[in-house]
């Protein structure tokens, strides 16, 4: 079926290093979204599976719908559902694929839950992102988990990610558990890529 074919599709490319194919039609809206990961995690036992968005989650959907560029920075704690939460927030754009940057660790959980959206992604680690060579698409949505990993203003990865937000043309999802907001280096690297502030919103 669909979602297995791009749990496929998107478990192999990391390996082959091959682009994203032509783009297919998605729609879904947030609550479809939900059901979708609702009906993925049915056989999983209770306190496990997915079962509705949290409030949380609810109000960065909220918020994400007023930003005029759709970048948005996610300040979630640990389990409070960073990688649904983002790729919904992409999907219920209208986009079909997007690009991730995760811990490898994180990896298979992104691609899954992609799947059962009907999303292509292609996830690299901060240190691929960081290689020379690396495909760095501009129309596509990215998405930046554990945001502090790309360093501090003067270090290669946050210079190759400035220069590239600056031309990508479609939404933006930074998120982090530990963002280290409160370090004036640190501040500025979560400033230049978002549509508000995220140092304001915080907490």
């Amino acid at each position: 079926n669909e979602q297995q074919r791009l749990w496929l599709w998107n478990h192999g490319q990391r390996r082959r290093g091959t682009r994203m194919p032509t783009s297919t039609t998605v729609s879904r809206t947030w609550v479809e979204c939900a059901e979708l990961f609702r009906a993925a995690d049915a056989h999983k036992p209770k306190g496990k599976r997915f079962e509705e968005w949290k409030g949380s989650q609810d109000d960065a959907y909220e918020r994400f719908l007023t930003l005029p560029r759709r970048r948005m920075f996610l300040f979630f704690p640990t389990g409070e559902g960073k990688s649904k939460t983002s790729l919904a927030l992409i999907a219920s754009e209208g986009w079909d694929k997007c690009v991730v940057i995760a811990p490898l660790k994180t990896h298979d959980a992104w691609i899954a839950d992609a799947a059962v959206l009907g999303l292509q992604v292609k996830v690299y680690t901060h240190e691929k992102f960081r290689m020379t060579g690396t495909h760095t698409p501009t129309n596509v949505p990215w998405i930046v988990d554990e945001y502090h990993k790309l360093g501090g203003h003067s270090g290669e990865a946050f210079k190759k990610w400035k220069r590239l937000s600056t031309k990508i043309s479609a939404p933006i999802i930074g998120a982090s558990a530990t963002p280290s907001y409160n370090q004036p280096d640190r501040a500025f690297c979560l400033e230049v890529a978002f549509d508000d502030s995220p140092i304001f919103n915080y907490g």
